[in-house]
């Protein structure tokens, strides 16, 4: 019987076939990948869309309790009980409405998965914030003690919009016994990093007295940003003008600071607090904190609330901490001389010849003047 070897032909066509096999389950394994690729990224897409709708409506039901907080607080202005644990918010004065009562227009279902489930309330703070203070705006500022006695005051500033700014020439000129403000113009700029402030302190002794006889009794400082400053300074009262003080400016936080020392007189358990930033260009943030004559930290109750709650929407937490000015008056300073009792108002501007504003002096008419306040005063 012959054999008939197979030809090179019928081999190569085997070896065809085995490498179209081969191409075709990896063409498959490609397509079966870019699948589970795209069903995973959908999948992805669709948990994050979900997050993000979860943590949506978490934050707007700790927001519900925050709004639910200030309205019991603006209506009842003489409680000031400080709610510090989340027990039964629903059941409580705290809650206007149900905590589950969001988003009325979606089904049961899904509004019972949101709620707030925590809010704490402290009106005793221990620092006070005030944000966006415009240039030439005021705040004053409360300091109530809840226990003891107010000796010194911290005051730090910095720019509301973040800026750290460089010490600028003119700014660095300006000292204690050198302070000669620029007109703010171009060619006379304020080139600090941060604005002036203006502080008035008011303590137990004006607080104690007559307003006929208070007109003159508040510790007037200005303040200003500098390199090189005493971390505390020691307020002389008011008997002694006002005083410039400068405060050492950390370059790196874009952050004034400085201690005051309270006169005796002034010490207490209620001291008020006027700031008013001037140049600058943008809003002042403040913080204040008062400290007893330990050097400890003096909680107070009369400038700010602290509202902290926490929302939930399924298994999505988001928690809010928000200070709810309670005593804290803003307002405008008027561009005039004002005093309790009647004074010369006849003043003119005289510029000095580097462009700077001077001082007031009495104007040119004022010794012919038919005022009698100008004329008691020899003008």
């Amino acid at each position: 019987m012959k054999i008939t070897p197979k030809s090179n032909l019928d081999i190569s066509s085997n070896q065809d076939g085995f490498a179209a096999m081969v191409i075709a389950m990896v063409i498959l394994l490609v397509a079966s990948l870019i699948s589970l690729g795209f069903a995973y990224q959908m999948r992805q897409e669709q948990q994050t869309a979900l997050g993000n709708q979860l943590s949506t409506q978490a934050y707007y039901a700790a927001e519900s309790a925050i709004n639910d907080a200030i309205s019991f607080i603006s209506s009842n202005p003489q409680y000031q009980v400080n709610k510090t644990d989340c027990g039964d918010i629903a059941n409580t004065q705290w809650s206007s409405a149900s905590t589950t009562d969001f988003y009325y227009e979606y089904p049961e279902a899904i509004k019972s998965n949101i709620s707030y489930t925590c809010l704490l309330v402290n009106f005793d703070v221990n620092h006070i914030y005030v944000n966006g203070v415009s240039p030439g705006q005021y705040v004053m500022i409360p300091l109530v003690s809840t226990g003891n006695s107010i000796n010194s005051l911290n005051i730090s500033w910095s720019n509301s919009d973040g800026s750290i700014l460089a010490m600028g020439n003119k700014c660095s000129s300006i000292s204690q016994t050198n302070f000669k403000l620029p007109t703010n113009s171009a060619s006379d700029p304020w080139d600090c990093p941060l604005s002036l402030v203006e502080a008035s302190i008011v303590g137990k002794a004006i607080l104690s007295t007559s307003l006929s006889g208070a007109a003159d009794m508040a510790s007037s400082l200005y303040l200003f940003p500098a390199t090189q400053a005493s971390p505390t300074e020691n307020v002389p009262g008011p008997s002694n003008g006002p005083q410039i003080y400068p405060a050492l400016y950390n370059s790196t936080e874009g952050m004034a600071s400085i201690s005051l020392s309270l006169p005796p007189n002034d010490q207490g358990q209620k001291v008020y607090l006027k700031l008013t930033p001037f140049y600058g260009n943008t809003s002042t943030d403040f913080t204040v904190t008062a400290y007893d004559s330990n050097n400890n930290i003096v909680s107070t109750n009369s400038a700010q609330v602290s509202i902290d709650a926490t929302g939930k929407a399924a298994y999505v937490l988001k928690r809010l901490s928000v200070r709810y000015p309670t005593g804290i008056i803003e307002g405008y300073n008027g561009y005039a001389i004002q005093s309790s009792g009647p004074i010369c108002k006849q003043f003119e501007i005289i510029p000095t010849s580097d462009g700077g504003t001077g001082n007031p002096s009495p104007g040119t008419n004022a010794s012919t003047s038919s005022n009698t306040d100008c004329k008691q005063y020899g003008y």
